[in-house]
């Protein structure tokens, strides 16, 4: 029987990162007080095992962003009040069908770089990521995902999977 890989931290995750080591492909899982975990699961398996430990159906907040927001790809994921993550294209796949997009939670400050033509985030934790969005596409998505950060706040949270009709009204007030 195969052991069950531990993601230690979730509820303090800072990003989650697709990458690569010599091993092949892994996620790599950035949180505030441990240290960066490199897995061998998929973006997906760590989201859904992130909507597990709350009880969410990652695929219901999936569609539902995907439907409110208007975005094509990811989509702004609100686990908790200090869970909510923003997708953001940090790599290139190295043959098709990788993923590509990270997920950063916007509820820690995060720094964006630019240096030439490179942009990069610098992580609550001091990690520096690639960037490989335009500015403005970056900051369309942290704006969505900061106003439904503030609003999850503000509100109080609510089992948005079940509360149907404030987070449609929230997402119809983003687009």
């Amino acid at each position: 029987m195969k052991k069950r890989e531990e993601i230690r931290c979730l509820d303090e995750v800072t990003a989650i990162v697709p990458g690569y080591d010599e091993g092949g492909a892994l996620t790599r899982v950035f949180t505030k007080k441990c240290p960066e975990q490199r897995v061998r699961l998929t973006v997906r398996a760590v989201l859904k095992r992130l909507a597990a430990a709350y009880g969410k159906n990652l695929e219901v907040l999936r569609e539902q962003s995907a439907k409110h927001t208007r975005l094509e790809q990811g989509g702004i994921l609100a686990f908790s009040p200090g869970v909510v993550l923003m997708p953001w294209k940090v790599c290139k796949p190295r043959v098709p069908k990788d993923p590509t997009l990270g997920f950063l939670n916007v509820a820690y400050g995060v720094k964006l770089n630019q240096a030439k033509k490179e942009l990069t985030l610098a992580l609550p934790g001091g990690e520096t990521l690639p960037v490989l969005w335009t500015q403005k596409t970056f900051f369309r998505h942290h704006v969505l995902a900061k106003s439904m950060f503030i609003w999850v706040n503000a509100r109080g949270y609510q089992e948005l999977s079940r509360a149907k009709g404030q987070y449609e009204e929230l997402l119809q007030g983003l687009a």
